[in-house]
């Protein structure tokens, strides 16, 4: 069924998905634990808004999706480039000091690299710009979450 959706279908069912499965993930992980979020206070408002919502999602989608789609092309085995795809994301965000928070990111890593591979069948520009709009989207809505109304 969703074969049959178009790219800009795909976005905009996947985008409001990936922000509510982000909410809901950190909501209930924090019942749990205490969450470190990064040091971003030192930041402006607007660099951080840039950085999070244009170049991570740029960024963190060549290295996590389009990387290993890329490269494991040739093995025409979409749930192994998920696999690898949803574990190098876990890798990219390690660095931002959140370890509490692997489980979350495996589970986006794993929807990203799922939208990828349905995109991907179209083309990688459109899986490319399709999951990097929808990572943007949800950093975006984290943003106005945390900085705005402080969940």
């Amino acid at each position: 069924m969703l074969r049959r959706l178009n790219t800009p279908q795909l976005v905009l069912l996947f985008g409001p998905l990936s922000v509510a499965l982000s909410f809901a993930m950190q909501q209930l992980l924090s019942i749990w634990f205490p969450v470190s979020r990064p040091d971003t206070e030192q930041m402006g408002d607007m660099q951080l808004l840039v950085n999070a919502v244009v170049f991570a999602p740029l960024i963190e989608t060549a290295i996590s999706q389009l990387l290993p789609f890329l490269v494991l092309e040739r093995f025409k085995r979409w749930p192994l480039q998920v696999v690898i795809s949803a574990i190098l994301f876990v890798l990219v965000h390690l660095g931002v000091g959140l370890p509490l928070l692997v489980g979350v990111y495996l589970i986006k890593g794993v929807f990203y690299a799922y939208l990828f591979h349905l995109l991907a069948s179209r083309s990688y520009s459109a899986a490319y710009a399709g999951v990097a709009i929808v990572h943007a989207l949800t950093n975006a809505a984290a943003l106005v979450l945390d900085r705005v109304l402080h969940l």
